[in-house]
């Protein structure tokens, strides 16, 4: 039995992510520029001047980390036993998501909020968002393996989580505070 509210509600969310990030690194409605450069998404400032290949690296762990949020996705609409997983309760698996890409969703606009006027504690805000998809995304990884998850379901979250935690949590948010810091 497929679970056509959650997944509807996910891909809602889902595409609001979408329409962030080409809302304001795109500038689709030229209201997200500053000091009137038009940058493309691989020489954009939000890279904080990293080399071409790590941003390269970087855009196909994206990629990957789409398809497999689309695998855990699946997995999630169509199982109906999660043993004594914490993903079990319908309520946590709604609100693990609700922050995983909803605070995705406000990242765009806090990274462009310390963009134009770079201090550290904004710096932090920004951050904060990436923090707060990594922890829901710890927790969506944790329930996964309580669950015994067929494999395509485990790859897929692992998959994900090496970009919000690793890439975005970890490696942007060093990069976002460095900036602060140093720049």
């Amino acid at each position: 039995m497929f679970d056509w509210t959650f997944f509807s509600f996910t891909s809602l969310l889902g595409i609001a992510i979408a329409f962030s990030y080409v809302l304001v690194f795109g500038n689709i409605t030229d209201v997200f520029n500053f000091d009137g450069i038009v940058h493309s998404y691989i020489d954009s400032p939000y890279w904080f001047g990293m080399s071409r290949n790590n941003v390269y690296s970087l855009i196909v762990l994206q990629l990957l980390a789409a398809v497999g949020y689309i695998m855990w996705i699946i997995w999630v609409c169509t199982e109906t036993n999660y043993g004594t997983s914490v993903l079990r309760f319908r309520w946590v698996r709604s609100l693990l998501v609700v922050l995983f890409l909803g605070f995705s969703t406000l990242w765009p606009f806090s990274a462009y909020y310390y963009m134009v006027s770079p201090s550290l504690g904004r710096s932090l805000l920004t951050c904060s968002c990436l923090w707060i998809s990594s922890i829901a995304a710890i927790l969506m990884v944790a329930g996964t393996f309580e669950a015994n998850s067929p494999p395509y379901a485990l790859v897929g979250i692992l998959l994900l989580s090496n970009v919000v935690v690793l890439a975005d949590g970890v490696g942007w948010s060093a990069k976002c505070i460095q900036h602060s810091l140093y720049s």
